[in-house]
């Protein structure tokens, strides 16, 4: 494939004189409008060109987000019916901004985050990785744009990129642009972050950004001997190793490199204008991708990846029973034209213990089928199962003859939680669970109470470290909790099983007894429901009214005298928890039919609490 050399050839500032503000008579409310003006350098769409300059102005539609803060009651979206010219009026979709305290706006709506005005670093924005050919521009929307500080409702804004426009002429018969990708060593699309004071955007590694930008020619742009121009929106900055791929209609391709040495300069609020002659187009090979596990152990795996022709791609990390489910389904299919390609090598080759963020968080585990996918990208967007290239493996599984033995320390106990050291000898993990005596009871011997611990996707807490801190919050009182734990030493063999009781603190009732008068024609008649007390002078009355089929007290409450008796000791300022120093309560609004469900009992000066009593009735 030829290779041919190109340079910048000349820069054309994007900017527009100032022009005067609409009348505002001509609005029904002048009062909310915004100037919006494109200064010396700008965005939207390139007007005429004017001396050596261009002018650069607003669409009718034009939307801009204006705001004032961090949190979405600080930002408003203003809109302009204005069309041509460097400076419109803004009027508001929703809401209007106060500008008193000083406001930032930026352009476009979409994929743009403008946080504080004073915070540098709350400004974010997407340069398009796709963007679509327009005759004598670039698209509209892919232009970011962002303006000054401002505490009046007068805008001006500058652009926050540069432009690449390409002039391809060709002396070949036949030849129309499908596509045309621009590709360098770093991020040049997606998301980005911007620094206002230095005008300069930034990219890293928590952000979904490309190291490519494709200008999409959706109705195929017939190149002739008089160069055509292409515009495609590009950070600011010095490229010297930038690469552009021709894409015809009958998928063919001409690539472009830059030779060593040599650079390209695009300035922000500027044109960098690249002459190229299309002059040998060859035909497209089929995309190839090579996949192969080189090993696996307990918590790794060891991948290796290849491609040919292929520049964008999806790919996927998953257990082999979800992918094979996606699949059959027809999920992973349908799901694959709304995720984002890459673009870059894959970035989880190598060893890896885990696929993190773009693999959904997906925990390599011992003894478990896993499957590595890739997909090249189609511009139709269909796909099929043919077009899915996959491999699969399995993790090592943990064996027997182990003697890392599991012990414990620093046992604390209270009401509602368990908390101790778990310790082993030596490098190596625990898995442990804390069990109920009922789910306890369900196995039959230690060797399936290990199955369970060890076994891929259990709930179980796995230690790295020789020693750390097992807890559990949220238990119940007084209740018999049964600890399973196992130790697996350097080699991947487990030890004995570790199995012990441990008890939370139960709650100490006081002596006092309490009795409701279950008199339901008293209650009808005196909107009132008492109760007597002996055993003790109490120093309040706590209870719990609700209606029996509530979310609160099926869900919450859990259905049980025992949880409601227990939060009410535990608990005791819950909005749903009475207080009362009378030994009646009086709920408003009970409704003739429904079931009702009242839980009391008796606290002493000290905040215990006496066994509750309750009564469920029909009003």
């Amino acid at each position: 494939m030829k290779q041919s050399i190109y340079s910048l050839i000349g820069l054309a500032v994007l900017s527009a004189s100032c022009s005067t503000f609409a009348d505002k008579e001509q609005h029904s409310q002048p009062q909310e409008a915004v100037t919006a003006t494109i200064g010396v350098e700008t965005r939207t769409m390139i007007g005429d060109k004017n001396g050596n300059a261009y002018k650069v102005v607003w669409n009718s539609g034009d939307q801009i987000i204006i705001s004032t803060g961090i949190s979405s009651k600080d930002k408003a979206v203003y809109t302009t019916s204005d069309h041509g010219t460097p400076s419109a009026s803004f009027y508001p979709e929703d809401k209007t901004i106060d500008f008193s305290n000083g406001a930032i706006a930026g352009y476009p709506v979409e994929n743009m985050y403008l946080g504080d005005p004073d915070a540098d670093k709350e400004i974010y924005f997407t340069i398009p990785m796709v963007q679509t050919y327009a005759s004598g521009s670039f698209d509209q929307g892919a232009m970011p744009m962002i303006s000054e500080i401002t505490d009046k409702a007068e805008l001006n804004f500058f652009n926050a990129a540069g432009v690449i426009r390409l002039m391809l002429s060709t002396e070949l018969q036949g030849i129309k642009v499908s596509s045309i990708c621009l590709t360098t060593s770093g991020a040049i699309g997606g998301e980005c972050g911007y620094i206002p004071q230095s005008r300069k955007i930034f990219f890293d590694d928590s952000m979904q950004s490309s190291n490519e930008v494709i200008l999409d020619c959706p109705d195929g742009i017939a190149l002739s001997k008089e160069a055509t121009a292409f515009h495609i929106v590009v950070p600011h900055q010095t490229y010297s190793d930038l690469s552009i791929k021709v894409t015809t209609t009958d998928y063919r391709q001409q690539t472009f490199t830059l030779k060593g040495g040599k650079e390209i300069v695009v300035e922000r609020s500027s044109i960098a204008t690249i002459p190229l002659k299309v002059t040998s187009v060859s035909e497209v090979g089929q995309p190839k991708i090579n996949a192969k596990i080189i090993s696996a152990s307990f918590d790794s795996i060891n991948i290796d990846v290849s491609m040919e022709n292929v520049t964008s791609y999806y790919c996927g990390f998953q257990t082999k029973q979800s992918f094979m489910s996606d699949m059959e389904s027809g999920y992973l299919l349908s799901s694959i034209p709304y995720a984002t390609p890459y673009t870059g090598p894959l970035a989880f080759s190598g060893s890896v213990k885990s696929f993190q963020s773009d693999f959904n968080d997906v925990l390599i585990e011992p003894g478990q089928s896993y499957v590595l996918w890739f997909a090249p990208y189609k511009k139709n967007g269909t796909y099929t199962a043919e077009d899915i290239t996959y491999v699969e493996t399995m993790t090592r599984a943990y064996t027997s003859g182990g003697t890392k033995v599991v012990t414990y320390s620093d046992l604390k106990t209270d009401y509602t939680s368990i908390s101790m050291r778990l310790s082993s000898t030596g490098a190596g993990h625990i898995y442990s669970q804390l069990l109920t005596e009922a789910q306890y009871r369900q196995y039959m011997s230690e060797n399936e109470l290990i199955r369970m611990l060890l076994a891929p996707g259990n709930r179980s807490t796995v230690f790295d470290s020789e020693s750390d801190i097992f807890e559990r919050k949220f238990l119940k009182p007084g209740s018999s909790m049964m600890l399973v734990a196992v130790a697996i030493d350097r080699s991947g063999k487990y030890g004995p099983l570790f199995a012990e009781e441990f008890l939370t603190e139960p709650i100490h009732y006081n002596p006092m007894k309490v009795s409701i008068d279950r008199d339901v024609e008293k209650v009808r008649t005196s909107s009132a429901i008492s109760w007597t007390i002996s055993g003790g002078s109490p120093a309040e009355y706590r209870y719990i009214f609700k209606e029996t089929d509530s979310y609160l007290w099926n869900n919450t409450l859990e259905g049980s005298i025992t949880t409601a008796q227990d939060k009410m000791y535990l608990d005791p300022g819950m909005y749903y928890i009475s207080h009362t120093s009378e030994p009646e309560a009086a709920p408003a609004g009970m409704i003739a039919g429904k079931e009702y469900i009242i839980v009391v009992v008796a606290a002493d000066a000290e905040g215990n609490i006496s066994e509750a009593d309750s009564w469920t009735f029909s009003y």
